[in-house]
């Protein structure tokens, strides 16, 4: 299991990040600031490193009065996705595997996450994209698109605004009528919530719920009754983003990770590079200890 301890240099700097945009008087942040590390100093730090962000993410926003410190900050991410959009959609079109290329897509799309990096330029989104048409990424496990075809109930977990743009592009691959998506049902980080899904059409295109949490990842057991439902019937679950992967790789039920290995507990866990892109299921794959 990855633990917050494995990971408290980032949580720690997301704990910085999170504090340096508020819109306030340094004053305030520094007492902010202050009393989140001293919340965090007493934390249960055995817990997945998600739940422990959002626990940073909850005080951040109640000492602040600020309800989502990253809100122009997805919007932001929003527009410079939305803007790259036309452009992917036609090389899926082209494409011999469009699956497989939204796939990989979506994959590079995770960069624009605020828990590893504030600010993400659409020059970056477009080395990322370079770097998922051209390079080997780690799928030991065959057999995705025979998942998609064979499935009756699809539930797609999204990660990150910006992100739900590429996210879009996969979601299109797959059976409208048999796909529900997932957004966070709070702000938390630069996660997709439901403002972001519309932002990026995916309400247009198939059914579109919130897991009620503020947890930068998803832990079942503390979402809502509607989205344990629809987990819980779901045959094939997609999972995008390295925080989902945290909170769910440990679980049975047929779930693909769609993710890239962002810092080196989770790489040598999965026994990759960092930065590797990764699609791998979790009824074929035993992460290391």
């Amino acid at each position: 299991m990855i633990t917050a301890l494995s990971c408290l240099p980032c949580l720690i700097r997301q704990a910085l990040d999170a504090t340096v945009i508020l819109e306030t008087e340094p004053q305030k942040r520094e007492r902010v600031l202050k009393e989140t590390f001293l919340e965090l100093s007493r934390t249960d730090l055995s817990l997945p490193p998600p739940e422990i962000a959002a626990f940073i993410n909850r005080l951040v926003r109640e000492r602040s009065g600020i309800s989502d410190p990253y809100k122009e900050i997805k919007r932001e991410q929003n527009r410079i996705a939305e803007n790259v959009l036309p452009e992917l959609r036609q090389k899926i079109l082209d494409s011999d595997n469009p699956l497989l290329l939204a796939s990989r897509l979506a994959i590079a799309g995770n960069i624009i996450d605020s828990g590893v990096k504030s600010h993400v330029s659409q020059k970056e989104i477009m080395a990322q994209i370079d770097h998922a048409l051209q390079a080997t990424f780690h799928c030991p496990n065959p057999g995705f698109e025979n998942a998609v075809k064979q499935a009756t109930s699809i539930l797609y977990l999204t990660d990150n605004a910006g992100e739900i743009f590429f996210d879009r592009l996969l979601i299109e691959q797959l059976p409208k009528d048999k796909t529900t998506v997932a957004v966070r049902g709070n702000p938390v980080l630069n996660d997709a919530t439901r403002e972001d899904a519309v932002a990026a059409g995916i309400d247009t295109l198939v059914k579109l719920i919130d897991n009620g949490t503020d947890i930068p990842g998803t832990v079942p057991e503390e979402c809502t009754e509607q989205f344990r439902a629809h987990y819980h019937a779901a045959d094939l679950i997609i999972s995008k983003g390295q925080g989902n992967y945290e909170c769910l790789n440990e679980r049975s039920e047929n779930i693909w990770f769609l993710f890239m290995a962002k810092c080196d507990t989770v790489a040598n866990q999965i026994g990759v590079a960092p930065n590797t892109h990764v699609l791998i299921n979790s009824q074929n794959f035993r992460p290391a200890p």
